[in-house]
């Protein structure tokens, strides 16, 4: 398969991805009740609609994965070492949301039913395991370096909009604080987020019709 098939597809991917994600935040924050996560977390696993919201997000992530590699593949002979970390980085937070992401839907129903085990969200033990905190951290600085190290790498290329690597690096710093503000906040960052990847798939679709290789 030629390497612009791969980029279209991967362009395509992004796209998809984003609006996934979008859903995913849209549905989630209003079809779910948040507002017992402090007392409880389980009653928001166990509500209806929580397998189906979260697995919108398992598609979205491994769809972004392609969807960067994609991008990456069409700027690495020029983004240098700075580049190359932000796509490992990045690649690295999407693969642990997708463990996590795993875990909501396969797992936490499962602990959830079961009176024996949803003491691990009702007394917070899960959140407090230091394993589970370290996971957190080692999710958050990956996604946080990547994100700033593709974007600016975006930033300095020629072969995609700096708008892109400007909405992309906006979007997720207002989703990150989004949800010390307002849910609705960390909603208008992701849709921001996903308007950066759209600008990337678009034009990483088109340039590559114009490429023969």
């Amino acid at each position: 398969m030629k390497l612009s098939t791969i980029q279209r597809w991967g362009g395509v991917s992004i796209i998809i991805g984003s609006i996934l994600f979008t859903c995913w935040a849209v549905f989630r924050t209003t079809l779910l009740p948040l507002h017992e996560r402090g007392q409880d977390i389980s009653i928001i696993i166990l509500n209806p609609n929580w397998i189906w919201i979260s697995s919108l997000a398992l598609p979205g992530t491994i769809l972004m994965i392609f969807g960067f590699t994609a991008v990456y593949s069409r700027m690495y002979s020029s983004s240098g070492i700075l580049g190359f970390i932000g796509y490992v980085f990045i690649v690295l937070a999407y693969l642990f949301q997708a463990a996590q992401i795993t875990w909501e839907i396969f797992l936490f129903p499962v602990i959830a039913s079961h009176g024996q085990s949803v003491a691990l969200f009702r007394d917070k033990i899960l959140m407090v395991s230091p394993y589970v905190r370290l996971y957190s951290t080692m999710a958050e600085a990956t996604i946080f370096s990547g994100v700033i190290l593709f974007c600016l790498t975006l930033l300095k290329n020629r072969e995609f909009p700096k708008i892109a690597g400007i909405l992309i690096f906006c979007g997720a710093i207002i989703y990150a604080i989004g949800p010390m503000i307002t849910v609705y906040v960390a909603i208008a960052g992701v849709v921001i987020l996903s308007i950066g990847c759209f600008v990337l798939g678009r034009r990483l679709f088109s340039a590559s019709l114009e490429t023969k290789i």
